[in-house]
């Protein structure tokens, strides 16, 4: 990952990698997710999810990490950044989310959503969304929810913020005979929710 000035391109630093053992066909789904003084760095394949602090410049170490998720076996321990040790703490496809001053990262394959500290890694909460199919779409947030849609169309609403996991509404917008699998997040635009399935485009309203 990698800093550059908006105007030139010129990179201003670089960290990583997560991939110590340089696998050849290491794909990298989730973009990187800015707030709270942190870029967070999601792995692939139940790595970590690295938080680095914001302002460096040159090649950056581990010691420019605010903190990260979990230790992988190939980390060196003594090397790594402090960690909260939650390796279900990790998104493999989705990208997080920063919204009002938290991190919501969203574990597709346990169908788990945490709510995350930007300094240092806490969780506040994670919930299980009670999904029977995975998730690979990113979260959005709008007027205080969350909303993430999982294979089978199926579109939760979380209530963002506060100090437990509430998980609103669930309703399905799958058509009979779609045999999509669903990976569209959810799009928001003045005061509307975007829903794409494989048959249809829903426009959602107050």
């Amino acid at each position: 990952m990698s800093g550059h000035e908006p105007t030139t391109g010129r990179e201003l630093w670089h960290w990583g990698t997560w991939n110590p053992t340089r696998i050849g066909h290491w794909r990298l789904v989730p973009s990187p997710a800015v707030g709270g003084g942190v870029i967070l760095a999601s792995g692939p394949k139940d790595a970590p999810v690295y938080a680095v602090k914001a302002g460096g410049s040159g090649t950056l170490s581990h010691k420019s990490l605010a903190w990260q998720s979990h230790v992988q076996t190939t980390e060196d321990a003594a090397e790594a950044a402090p960690s909260q040790n939650i390796r279900e703490l990790t998104t493999d496809v989705p990208t997080p989310l920063f919204y009002e001053g938290k991190f919501y990262i969203l574990n597709g394959r346990k169908r788990k959503l945490f709510c995350v500290n930007p300094a240092d890694g806490a969780v506040v909460w994670s919930g299980d969304l009670g999904s029977k199919s995975d998730y690979q779409c990113s979260p959005t947030a709008a007027d205080g929810k969350i909303y993430v849609m999982n294979f089978n169309a199926d579109v939760s609403v979380v209530q963002a913020g506060g100090s437990e996991f509430k998980l609103l509404h669930t309703a399905n917008f799958k058509d009979e005979g779609d045999g999509t699998r669903h990976r569209s997040s959810v799009a928001i635009s003045q005061g509307n929710l975007f829903l794409r399935t494989g048959t249809r485009l829903f426009a959602l309203g107050k």
